[in-house]
């Protein structure tokens, strides 16, 4: 019995790991945007969404579904995981738009759990609230 037991829960070990596509669903999003005077405005209130994301290591990609979707190509993942005063754990990736723009996308999983999802171009942020599917 502790040989199947073991070898089940390595199996679920390995097919984890070995999963290059994770589903997530965001929960509430919010944003901001640097003005003409290069100021850049306070997040916006947080608002509801169930708008699914999906990073495809596979393909090098991350889409979300949202009401104008989004599909960003990842060049570059090679950052490592930074920790902030905070306690919350960021991993950056270097990406392109479908209009070529680059941006970075910032997976946070901050202090208490919760998993954000940031949108970074030069002039606009966004950041969504994430839950794993």
């Amino acid at each position: 019995m502790k040989k199947l037991f073991l070898s089940l829960l390595f199996g679920v070990f390995a097919m984890t790991c070995l999963a290059q596509v994770t589903k997530y669903r965001a929960t509430s999003f919010a944003f901001k945007y640097q003005q003409d005077n290069g100021v850049w405005t306070d997040w916006t209130d947080w608002k509801d969404s169930s708008v699914l994301i999906v990073v495809n290591f596979d393909k090098n990609v991350v889409n979300v579904y949202s009401e104008t979707p989004q599909e960003y190509d990842i060049y570059d993942s090679s950052s490592e995981v930074t920790t902030d005063s905070e306690g919350g754990k960021t991993w950056e990736l270097k990406c392109v738009n479908e209009d070529g723009a680059r941006c970075h996308l910032r997976f946070r999983k901050q202090s208490d759990g919760q998993m954000q999802l940031y949108v970074d171009f030069n002039d606009a942020s966004w950041v969504y609230n994430i839950v794993e599917r």
